[in-house]
């Protein structure tokens, strides 16, 4: 283990918190041996989603809302430039590292706020350095917010009924999931509602409270879990209260968080 890799290990230890990593790369071997190289380095980090293009990238990080993005610069259609610049417009913008193969990229790249760039083919020492500094940016952003969480939990939900406003207190939803590129909340009276928040932002805003989430699609309240069950590989089931009895996933990058909520 070199000094880098050695560091990067380091500060894993002390980032609880999952990454949530998008791979943008139309070479499938190039994007298959990344993701490989980034969960052998990284416990801590998820790769969410891998696209081939930049118009579905760009479409499935309003579902999945990465906190990073590895982006391909030559992708077939839009650009990686491109699809970083679309980035810009949006209100929370993951952090951007580009791939590619040209060695004098630097200017583009910080051009649009770029955190670093890796030339192809990316080595694990060059791969280990961008994840120390990703998971030491990402630290910096947590640190920033502590203080102001509390004053940003999400109590009460409005839910459009036609020609009214109904309000709904969060502690009276049992399931927050997203399918089909939207987002649903389930209530404890089995209600399915569809609503505007991303899962990301239901994450950030419920931080602390009984929600957590277990899965890339799925934020449940841990009061309205009836039982745990075993899967298979290690992994677990919850069975969710209600008349359904719901069967709900639990990633298995997200068992630390069922962890913190439950003990077992």
């Amino acid at each position: 283990m070199d000094k880098v890799t050695s560091r990067l290990y380091c500060w894993g230890m002390k980032v609880k918190t999952m990454i949530r990593l998008m791979i943008v790369e139309d070479e499938k071997a190039t994007a298959a041996d990344l993701k490989q190289m980034v969960e052998g380095l990284c416990s801590d980090m998820e790769v969410c989603s891998v696209c081939y293009d930049g118009e579905t990238a760009l479409k499935d990080i309003q579902q999945v809302c990465p906190d990073v993005i590895f982006l391909d610069v030559e992708l077939p259609g839009l650009r990686g430039i491109e699809v970083a610049q679309a980035l810009q417009e949006m209100e929370k913008i993951p952090l951007i590292v580009f791939v590619t193969a040209y060695v004098d990229f630097a200017v583009q790249a910080f051009s649009v706020n770029a955190l670093d760039y890796m030339v192809k083919p990316v080595s694990k020492r060059c791969l280990a350095r961008v994840l120390l500094k990703i998971k030491k940016r990402m630290q910096q952003i947590k640190s920033s917010r502590v203080g102001k969480e509390s004053d940003s939990y999400l109590r009460k939900l409005t839910i459009n009924k036609g020609d009214r406003l109904e309000i709904i207190d969060c502690q009276d939803i049992r399931l927050i999931y997203g399918k089909n590129r939207q987002v649903f909340i389930m209530t404890k009276d089995d209600e399915v509602c569809r609503v505007k928040i991303t899962l990301q932002e239901f994450e950030e805003r419920l931080a602390g409270t009984s929600f957590f989430r277990c899965h890339r699609n799925y934020i449940v309240n841990v009061d309205e879990i009836k039982q745990i069950t075993t899967w298979f590989k290690q992994r677990y089931l919850l069975i969710l209260k209600g008349k359904k009895n719901l069967e709900i996933p639990v990633g298995r990058a997200y068992v630390n968080n069922l962890r913190q909520h439950v003990e077992f």
